[in-house]
């Protein structure tokens, strides 16, 4: 979401990483899905329609505030940094309710900027910085639990699941060989 104030961060900011969130995917996910987010922003449905009412809202949104203060500190510019998003269930079965989810974001992120944003930012007792696999992250601790780490790429893994998370703080060729 473009913001007055946010325009200006990628080059005052710079020290991005460049990932590619589907090649975090581990291996055993059952169910694997894929969004171009950049490409999808160039869809002229989208940015004729839905761009215009996410820049309205986040323009005059009563968390404005908030949300600039976390964009800067996470030195994030959205439409700009985030390329693309990649999804894994695992454990998909008629009688678990509940199976194991990651989401990946991959794009020009800044390694640690969101965890530290999130640290900074989440309102008091909601978030616990935690180290994932050795990757700096956030323990979520509302109920249901989640979990965000951020790679040394700068991949954004969130989910309910560590172990997710941990097989997919590395790049790997698992895209190649599992999802295709």
């Amino acid at each position: 979401v473009l913001l007055g104030g946010g325009l200006g961060l990628w080059f005052f900011f710079g020290g991005s990483s460049s990932s590619v969130a589907h090649e975090h995917l581990p291996k055993g996910c059952d169910v694997v899905a894929r969004t171009d987010f950049e490409g999808l922003l160039k869809v002229d449905a989208i940015k004729q329609h839905v761009l215009p009412v996410l820049d309205t809202k986040a323009k005059s949104g009563k968390d404005r505030g908030k949300l600039i203060k976390f964009l800067v500190t996470a030195k994030l510019n959205p439409k700009k940094d985030i390329r693309e998003i990649a999804v894994c269930v695992a454990k998909v079965d008629p009688t678990n309710k509940k199976p194991d989810t990651l989401v990946i974001v991959g794009g020009h992120l800044v390694p640690g900027a969101v965890i530290k944003a999130i640290k900074e930012h989440a309102k008091a007792g909601t978030a616990k910085g935690v180290k994932i696999g050795g990757m700096p992250g956030v323990q979520i601790t509302a109920t249901p639990t989640a979990y965000i780490a951020q790679a040394k790429d700068g991949a954004l893994l969130i989910s309910n699941s560590l172990a997710l998370i941990k097989a997919a703080g590395k790049t790997s060729s698992n895209h190649k060989s599992e999802y295709q």
